[in-house]
């Protein structure tokens, strides 16, 4: 890196940019390109692989692999003449993040950041490379783009138990260059098992029943760890959706573990979290996660998205404190604990995350100085220091017991280790216990907090994306609400308002990101769509109590109509997670995983359901319901993966009516109308007569009940605009699937006739090699009538040996 004030030796294409992660490499010796048709082309002129890397702005070991790898003139130097070398931040780009993880977790068997995949370039024109894909229009289905191999992190030299960076560089372009025909080969079976891994379950229709969102809500508390709070083991990740997953269940019919256990780990939880180094007790505000079990040693970079969903857990677990606690002191013990972290997070959010827009900036650096929690940690001395300038030293001792510096040092920087140890401040004692206490408290973190202050910051993401913000206004909003402060639901408006005014599209829709009032090329993803409009929900429901301003109504309702007209399936339900036509993907995925961010299929099931409570209007839930049917197959393949998803569920439930609520939990179809709602008149049923074991089969029959005027396509049936009736194995994979199709009868279609069956069609299913495993049955058909034929179906059925759902 240069000097500060000369002029950078290196400068790559980056420096175009406005993503502060790519600029971060703009002065690389790496001949960095950003992902798009330029890097494309330049790989089909070159006959050479592409090198994508992957990462974002505050990602620790990404500025590790930068300083180690990236700015080496050496490795430069190869890196440039073996491959077109890409850089993708992110959090711009979740798509093709999605993407090369899926294939980095497939090869590798884990993932994480930076992520480093080796991609076959575009053919050279007129060249078949691809089969059946070619004529698809995107340079993914001409045979470019498939991953080939990857990893995460790198070290320069063999080290660590991983491959030197520089030798394998050098290994993949020879490679390349003396087996291309074996690398192609691997490419095509890897790009082929992400396609299936992302499109797996799409278009099954499955009925939605409470008792899945039960059997989410029990995975998760089996998950609890009841010693030190939250889900799992190290590390440790605070995973709001799990949380308010089990609040919601505690209070509705899904309830197999009682409001008392619930209440139980969820207290545990909230005060673990609350009282670690996770949580920044000086500063307030959220750090990413616990490297440890409780609580204690964070990764140190703190993210919008995390704190956002944070501020909404802690006001929902103070509003159902009342029925989770034991008793009212625990309650009211609680109630305060958790809106003094509310207060504490909100003021970190509007201190230092907001820009000159009232649009709230994206993240904060792990790392000052290339040292990792710099910024954050203390010594004892360091300590008594601060508070003597205050006028504070006689609390020296009660802040060395309450943040626990009286002790043995808890950190050690295990990539310095001729730095003197360090205390991560966390409250590893008692809590104060009265008011008192909290004020002395108070005192204390203001005297730290202006010597912190002084210290090399940590550098700022200052870029603003649209589903984040969507999700720290509704936090924002949660929080004020709680606490009856209107500065947060306030200053969550402004927030929006800018949003809206710098990221709402000239077309009516979002993009994606903005930075400095630049706005960035991308349009907005699903999820921007599904958070703001969760945003604009909050703000509305603020509205009605006395607290709010604006039309947000109106807007969400408007942004709706776009997601279904831009990301929706109008036939089978559900959204895909970008818009189409993007040929620089190899799936156009359609996701339900609620990780660190919650799914936009997720949210759009709670937007539908909050429309509809918010204006009566009932085709909100009858869009919800086909939807819920399309996503119940990926829901169930997800477990819980899928916990916002089964939250929303269980909101759709209870708010359907009697009838409707049976069409949900239908085992068979219902006909989409062309608006893609639900239609009036159901023209299929699925059902299972009956299911057992016998000689180590699964032997089935399967019941369809054909609407008066329609048929279904025989299983022959076939050819332009038809299809036919087909019964195949979902899971296991290893099991098959043997049909004895009934006759059909001839029924008149256009010049000529097909074999069909109508009225009641029973269907003998029998399955082999599944054991006494659960068999999900994917079930595809077409039903015509009246010369009119719908859109072909496709409906998961579930047997067990007798059981059937």
């Amino acid at each position: 890196m240069s000097e500060a004030g000369e002029s950078p030796k290196f400068t790559n294409a980056l420096a175009k940019e406005t993503s502060p992660y790519l600029l971060q490499h703009a002065h690389n010796p790496v001949d960095w390109m950003p992902w798009g048709e330029a890097a494309f082309e330049a790989a089909r002129e070159r006959g050479v692989p592409i090198f994508l890397s992957v990462g974002y702005a505050t990602c620790y070991w990404c500025h590790v692999m930068e300083r180690e790898s990236f700015e080496d003139e050496t490795i430069g130097r190869l890196l440039n003449e073996r491959f077109v070398c890409v850089k993708v931040d992110r959090e711009e780009r979740p798509d093709v993040d999605e993407v090369y993880m899926t294939a980095v977790q497939l090869m590798t068997g884990q993932g994480g950041w930076p992520m480093s995949v080796w991609l076959t370039p575009p053919p050279p024109l007129g060249e078949d490379t691809s089969g059946e894909r070619v004529g698809s229009g995107g340079i993914a289905d001409e045979g470019g783009l498939l991953p080939f191999y990857a990893g995460t992190y790198f070290p320069p030299r063999s080290g660590f138990g991983r491959p030197g960076f520089a030798e394998l560089i050098e290994g993949i372009g020879e490679a390349w260059r003396d087996r291309r025909g074996e690398v192609i080969d691997q490419a095509e079976r890897v790009g082929e098992a992400v396609r299936n891994a992302l499109g797996e379950g799409a278009g099954l229709e499955r009925g939605v029943f409470m008792s899945f969102v039960e059997e989410v809500a029990d995975r998760v508390m089996r998950m609890h760890d009841p010693k030190h709070g939250g889900f799992g083991g190290a590390p440790k990740f605070p995973q709001p959706s799990w949380p308010r997953l089990l609040i919601r269940a505690s209070a509705g019919r899904a309830r197999r573990a009682g409001p008392r256990d619930i209440g139980v780990a969820l207290a545990k939880t909230l005060d673990a979290m609350a009282d670690g180094g996770m949580f920044d007790q000086v500063g307030g505000g959220f750090h990413r996660y616990s490297t440890d079990a409780h609580w204690l040693v964070p990764h140190f970079e703190k993210m919008l998205y995390d704190n956002g969903q944070l501020l909404s857990l802690y006001a929902e677990g103070v509003l159902a404190v009342d029925r989770l606690a034991a008793d009212e002191a625990e309650a009211e013990r609680c109630r305060s604990r958790w809106s003094r972290v509310l207060r504490e997070t909100a003021d970190y959010v509007l201190r230092e995350m907001v820009d000159e827009t009232g649009a709230l900036w994206s993240a904060q650096d792990a790392e000052v100085d290339g040292r990792e929690g710099l910024n954050f940690l203390w010594t004892p001395a360091e300590v008594e220091a601060a508070l003597r300038e205050a006028g504070a030293g006689e609390l020296t001792f009660e802040a060395l017991r309450l943040y626990g510096l009286d002790g043995v040092s808890n950190f050690r920087d295990p990539h310095h280790p001729e730095a003197e140890p360090a205390w991560v401040v966390a409250m590893t004692g008692q809590p104060p216990r009265d008011e008192a206490g909290w004020e002395k408290r108070a005192r204390i973190n203001a005297a730290l907090r202006a010597v912190r202050d002084r210290r090399e910051q940590p550098r700022v993401d200052d870029k603003v994306l649209a589903s984040w913000n969507g999700m720290a206004v509704r936090g924002l909003v949660d929080a004020g609400v709680v606490l009856g402060e209107t500065r947060c639901v306030e200053a969550a408006a402004t927030a929006m308002r800018a949003v809206l005014k710098g990221l709402g599209g000239l077309d009516g829709g979002l993009r994606r990101s903005m930075r400095g009032g630049k706005v960035g090329r991308q349009p907005g993803f699903l999820e921007d769509y599904a958070f703001v409009i969760d945003g604009l929900l909050a703000l509305h429901a603020a509205r009605e109590d006395g607290a709010g301003d604006g039309d947000w109504l109106a807007e969400a309702e408007r942004l709706c109509e776009a997601v279904v007209e831009r990301f929706g399936s109008r036939v089978v339900g559900g959204y895909y997670d970008m818009l189409a036509g993007q040929g620089d993907l190899l799936v156009r995925t359609r996701g339900l995983s609620d990780g660190a961010v919650p799914s936009g299929n997720s949210q759009m099931l709670h937007n539908l359901v909050g429309l509809y409570e918010a204006t009566g209007n009932g085709g909100y839930l009858k869009r919800a319901v086909l939807d819920a049917r399309a996503m119940a197959g990926s829901a169930e393949a997800a477990g819980a993966g899928s916990a916002w998803w089964a939250a929303g569920a269980m909101r759709l439930i209870e708010a359907l009516p009697g009838a409707m609520r049976e069409r949900l939990a239908a085992v068979g179809d219902t006909a989409s109308g062309a608006d893609g709602g639900v239609g009036d008149d159901e023209v299929v049923r699925v059902s299972i007569a009956r299911a057992g074991l016998a000689d180590g089969e699964l032997r089935a029959e399967l019941r369809l009940d054909i609407a008066e005027g329609y048929h279904v396509n025989g299983p022959e049936v076939g050819g332009e605009g038809l299809m036919g009736l087909a019964v195949t194995v979902a899971r296991p994979s290893e099991a098959v699937v043997v049909m004895d199709w009934p006759a059909t009868h001839e029924v008149a279609m256009g010049e000529g006739s097909v074999g069909a069956y109508a009225g009641v069609v029973a269907l003998p299913v029998t399955v082999r090699g599944a054991g006494e495993a659960d068999v999900l049955l994917a079930l595809r058909y077409q039903a015509c009538g009246e010369g009119v034929c719908l859109p072909p179906r496709r409906v998961g059925v579930t047997l067990s040996g007798g059981a059937s759902s």
